[in-house]
């Protein structure tokens, strides 16, 4: 614990509390509830970060901080920071809004989600500027989806697809109309996706760049939708791989992200050989030095920790601990490691007299990498 305060970045050392604090709330609630308190006295010096670069480690730190407080349904401390996110970064903070009403939705907390949601279209229809408009508005139809509210998700996303081709500039107009397609894989609407993809005009960018990233994200989609409907046709699987090669063309944040819902996609159907090979994948891509590093190392992480709960939960033990020295090895710093170090409280909660030995262990480690 003492090493995650040791970082120096306010949104990296926040980071590593929030996986700690969430790693203890399964083991030791005080320690953790603790943790929580230090990270919500966090917030007010994170919220100091400009509200165009929503890439960085403060931006991120607060976005993973209100998921992980939802995780842990501490609901009230997580719509707290979604809220005064909303007060620096509108944007920002009502993507923050929609994730927490839709965890609310999925542990049947109906009425606080509706009423979180119909805030924050409050929020959103109040934004002037017509590309955050639509941003917002694009990221309330998932919620409706989760609510199983067809009709009002084919309202908003018809309402914003109009607002979008409304925008007159090019690249604003580009990016609006990404918005809209990301609403319709929501909905599983891939016609209408495909259509609404292929009329971005990508002026702004080379080689059809945007375009091309969206038709990628809505073919990923489709092969995973099939997936979940069908798990057991390996016939399947060749699309999929045939879509993942297609990677190489699109940027490492946005291979990162769709490498990560491929994961999870196999992970909930225990389909264990291809989960690995795409959380695999996602290792390879390099988090350090990169403008969007603490994401992509968190997608990894996550990733790396569903797995191995969900082999452990499968009686596949010798496997996970397998892919956890696998996971460590492949670590490219000192804060990587340390995101990563909570990979092993599955094990932990499994035998607690583990606890003790690997944290001696991983200090004596960390003092020698620090020499």
């Amino acid at each position: 614990m003492d090493d995650a305060r040791s970082l120096e970045n306010r949104g990296r050392r926040a980071e590593a509390l929030i996986v700690l604090a969430k790693a203890l709330s399964e083991v030791q609630q005080q320690q953790a509830g603790g943790l929580w308190v230090e990270l919500e006295e966090m917030v007010p010096s994170l919220l100091g970060y400009d509200e165009r670069n929503r890439c960085s480690e403060e931006a991120e730190a607060l976005r993973t901080l209100a998921g992980a407080l939802a995780d842990v349904q501490e609901w009230d401390r997580a719509e707290k920071v979604a809220c005064s996110v909303c007060r620096v970064d509108p944007r920002g903070g009502i993507r923050m809004c929609v994730q927490l009403a839709t965890a609310l939705l999925r542990a049947h907390q109906h009425e606080r989600a509706e009423k979180l949601w119909k805030e924050t279209e409050e929020r959103v229809r109040s934004i002037k500027d017509t590309d955050d408009r639509v941003s917002g508005l694009s990221a309330l139809v998932p919620v409706l989806i989760e609510a199983q509210q067809q009709e009002r998700a084919e309202r908003l996303w018809t309402e914003v697809e109009g607002l979008a081709y409304s925008i007159t500039y090019d690249l604003g107009r580009d990016l609006a109309l990404g918005e809209v397609v990301d609403a319709l894989i929501e909905g599983e609407q891939w016609e209408h996706a495909e259509k609404v993809a292929n009329s971005i005009q990508d002026n702004e960018y080379k080689d059809n760049y945007r375009k091309n990233t969206m038709l990628r994200r809505l073919a990923l989609a489709k092969v995973l939708a099939q997936m979940k409907q069908r798990p057991q046709d390996e016939g399947l699987w060749a699309e999929m791989a045939v879509v993942l090669d297609t990677l190489h063309t699109v940027a490492d944040f946005e291979k990162a992200h769709m490498l990560y819902q491929s994961a999870l996609t196999f992970i909930e159907r225990e389909q264990w050989g291809y989960a690995e090979k795409i959380v695999f994948s996602l290792f390879t891509i390099p988090s350090r030095y990169h403008w969007s590093w603490h994401q992509i190392s968190l997608y990894k992480y996550e990733a790396a920790k569903k797995m191995i709960e969900g082999l452990l939960t499968s009686g596949e033990k010798e496997k996970a601990l397998h892919l956890l020295h696998v996971f460590w090895r492949r670590q490219e710093d000192r804060d990587n490691a340390l995101l990563q170090f909570c990979l092993v409280q599955p094990f932990i909660v499994l035998k607690p007299e583990l606890g003790i030995a690997f944290d001696e262990m991983f200090g004596q480690a960390d003092a020698f990498l620090r020499m």
